[in-house]
């Protein structure tokens, strides 16, 4: 109650703050059920004055915030953002004007755009359009038919895209093809500063090339539209993205530069921060006001208006006072992943260095004196990234589900090297007036952006840097440890101990308890048939490693879901893929799914003709790039994926067809499971013989075209027997007991012995 006693204030816009993130994530009846307690609780402690004490003042203000972000929630979540979500599944004719381009490829495109007549939705109401139409320019209005429809059907796995693009004011997803009308530039200070960033950008990737200058954009200019997926990946998987993001940790290396010119210039202090300020407030717009972004220029405002004025700015005031100016000025921000990371970064610093004595420096207090201090920084730079990913930890599972193990050491080299890179990116934009020194700094950013991937690359391909931890009883252990740290200001010293302690002991019980389940889950084995439209794939799990397999296509739609069976089954990284044949579409599978996740190794079946040698030469170039082995198996060879046996039958070409019949066997301990298309009684006799000896039975959806009658006769009928609507329409006699294929999963779980 101490600090309730000195800092009601700062205690008020913690709370407001904290209510705002939790409440975004409730129903109406949740959100109205702790405004109804909260509200009886803030009245009781104003007519009962003995409560609380002299700590009575802060509580109150505490709950009064709680209670005015309740009502800010529920005000734009459930009445202004339920009443655009009702629009989804109306069809009109309406005009819109683009904003943006999210992503363009032959098959379509995808443009952020804003509302300008709609008879449903109020004028700037900014939703996706997507079209087949490619280059339309950011102004371009375009009207005609729209058929609307919610957000969620973006989502996939645990990704809630409501309430991520609702973060970024986008509410529904419109489709249609409308025709360009007219042009009508974007006239705002939002805009303006956009066109500055993408003329610097573009310099960047003119002179330094797409991959080099888009990386130095990201850095200093927070324009990621260059930055490749696989580098995103690399830095994700051990510990890094906050560096791709502009944030704090930029902003502290822009006022360090700025600092270190100053003091080489007779410059008053006021005036340096009266520089200082406009610069902020330049970066904030010039990088695109991103909720991250916000939060560090308010915090550093706030201390160049305290020199400004001759006033000590307070940290956690400026802490409190910027999540909630952030979540005043959009409410949609207290459910932005990125923002809470930011802040739960940045709360676990204030925490560190508001304790003077803790105990870090007890235990170093003899190596400060002694001959080896120059120890004491790294070491302390090492202890407080250690506490960083400790407190951050309750939102890397709530969000990735993933801890990155190379967090700390990977932070310790990598900090550095991005603050040089990003130095080196501001000195060509400032410099660019002098051309001779131009390609210099290019060639540096080149040689600078090839170090950073390929060490990236080489400690993320690394065995075992990612521990998933994305396990049900983690509420149990990390939400009691979230709650302690957030409450740990509001201790006295010896409730802080306590509560420092018990906090760190429920996350180590933790990561002991997932470390037991892995290794007690070593011989659970799974088959899972995962099947979307005629979209066949399966996954298949041995020693916690995950295997991939494609019966179709190789159509993207089928990633997602991929990855999400993958997640739940607790594995960080693809071990194998296995194709059942050869289709183009292939290499743009492959690429895109080495994009996101690491690919240990790429198992093909021997080509059988030129079309499937040249399709085979694409697979084995694209797997080069990535770093993916290559793996030939012939046909009707058992590749072994740790115990498991993985078949891949003969193709069999078919004139009526540009698909091939092709099938799989995957022999689990026990049991054997047997994919095929409907035409597989047209197929090789091995995988003709093996449909009849199976033990699960799954005739998928696709390919080849279905016009042949066949008749299933079984000495002993499988166990599970699973079939498409089309294999049921040319069955002369349908068995008992067959599960329909309706998108639905089909899982088949063991375990070893």
């Amino acid at each position: 109650m101490q600090f309730l006693e000195k800092y009601p204030t700062v205690a008020m816009f913690f709370a407001f703050f904290l209510s705002s993130c939790l409440l975004a994530y409730g129903t109406f009846p949740v959100r109205m059920g702790i405004l109804t307690a909260v509200l009886l609780l803030l009245t009781a402690v104003v007519l009962r004055r003995p409560l609380f004490g002299n700590a009575r003042r802060g509580v109150i203000l505490m709950l009064a915030a709680t209670l005015a972000a309740g009502i800010w929630s529920v005000g734009w979540n459930d009445f202004w953002a339920a009443k655009i979500e009702t629009a989804a599944g109306t069809t009109e004719y309406a005009a819109l004007r683009i904003t943006d381009c999210d992503y363009t490829a032959v098959y379509g495109s995808r443009y952020r755009a804003e509302i300008l007549s709609s008879g449903c939705l109020p004028k700037h109401t900014g939703v996706f359009l997507e079209t087949s139409q490619n280059g339309l320019a950011n102004g371009s209005i375009v009207e005609g038919e729209i058929t609307y429809s919610s957000l969620s059907s973006l989502g996939s796995g645990t990704f809630d895209a409501v309430r991520y693009y609702r973060s970024d004011r986008i509410f529904l997803l419109a489709e249609g093809e409308p025709a360009v009308t007219g042009f009508r530039r974007v006239v705002s200070v939002r805009a303006f500063f956009r066109a500055i960033s993408e003329r610097l950008t573009a310099f960047l990737v003119a002179h330094a090339g797409r991959d080099a200058g888009g990386l130095g954009a990201a850095l200093t200019l927070g324009n990621r539209d260059h930055v490749q997926d696989a580098l995103t990946r690399d830095f994700r998987r051990i510990g890094i993205s906050h560096l791709l993001v502009v944030s704090g940790t930029h902003f502290s290396i822009l006022i360090s530069l700025l600092t270190a010119l100053f003091r080489r210039l007779p410059i008053h202090r006021r005036k340096r921060a009266a520089i200082t300020i406009a610069v902020i407030v330049f970066f904030i717009f010039l990088t695109g006001g991103t909720p991250s972004v916000v939060r560090a220029g308010i915090m550093h405002l706030l201390v160049q208006l305290g020199i400004l004025f001759t006033r000590r700015a307070n940290s956690l005031n400026s802490f409190a006072i910027s999540g909630a100016v952030l979540i005043l000025i959009n409410p949609f921000a207290a459910a932005d992943c990125g923002l809470q990371l930011s802040f739960a970064a940045t709360y676990a610093c204030l925490l560190y260095a508001a304790d003077r004595n803790n105990l870090f420096r007890k235990c170093t207090r003899g190596l400060r004196k002694s001959r080896l201090r120059f120890l004491f920084k790294p070491l302390e730079l090492i202890v407080l990234t250690a506490w960083v990913s400790f407190v951050t930890l309750p939102l890397i599972w709530l969000y990735f589900g993933e801890l990155p193990l190379l967090s700390i050491p990977a932070n310790l080299l990598f900090v550095p090297l991005v603050t040089v890179y990003m130095y080196l990116t501001l000195a060509m934009l400032i410099l660019s007036p002098l051309v001779v020194l131009t390609p210099l700094f290019a060639r540096l950013l080149e040689v600078g952006y090839a170090a950073l991937t390929s060490l990236a690359g080489s400690c993320s391909r690394l065995g075992s840097v990612v521990l998933p931890v994305n396990y049900s009883f983690a509420l149990f252990f990390l939400v009691p440890a979230a709650i302690l740290l957030l409450a740990f200001p509001f201790f006295r010293e010896r409730g802080k101990k306590i509560a420092l302690l018990t906090g760190c002991s429920l996350t180590a019980v933790f990561l002991m308890t997932v470390g037991c389940v892995r290794l007690a889950a070593r011989d659970d084995v799974a088959f899972t048939y995962l099947n979307r439209g005629i979209r066949d794939s399966f996954v298949v799990l041995s020693e916690n490693r995950v295997l991939f397999g494609d019966m179709s296509d190789g159509a993207s739609g089928s990633i997602p879901l991929l990855t999400a069976e993958m997640s739940r089954l607790h594995a960080s990284e693809v071990d194998a893929v296995v194709l059942t044949h050869y289709h183009k579409k292939h290499v743009q599978y492959l690429g895109r799914l080495a994009e996101r996740q690491i690919v240990r190794a790429l198992v093909l079946p021997e080509p059988q003709n030129d079309d499937e040698r040249e399709v085979c030469a694409s697979l084995e170039e694209t797997a080069g790039e990535y770093g993916i082995d290559v793996i030939r198996i012939p046909a009707g060879e058992a590749y072994d994926f740790y115990g498991i046996g993985i078949t891949v039958f003969p193709r069999t070409l078919l004139s009526r067809s540009t698909h091939p019949v092709s099938g799989a066997e995957i022999d689990l301990p026990g049991c054997t499971a047997v994919l095929a298309s409907s035409s597989f009684n047209q197929g090789d006799p091995a995988l003709i013989e093996a449909v009849n000896t199976a033990d699960v039975l799954i005739l998928g959806p696709h390919s080849p075209v279905y016009k042949k009658n066949f008749r299933l006769d079984f000495d002993d009928p499988p166990e599970v027997m699973a079939f498409c609507a089309d294999a049921l329409s040319y069955m002369e006699e349908v068995p008992e007991g067959y599960v329909p294929i309706a998108g639905q999963p089909i899982r088949v779980t063991g375990r070893r012995g």
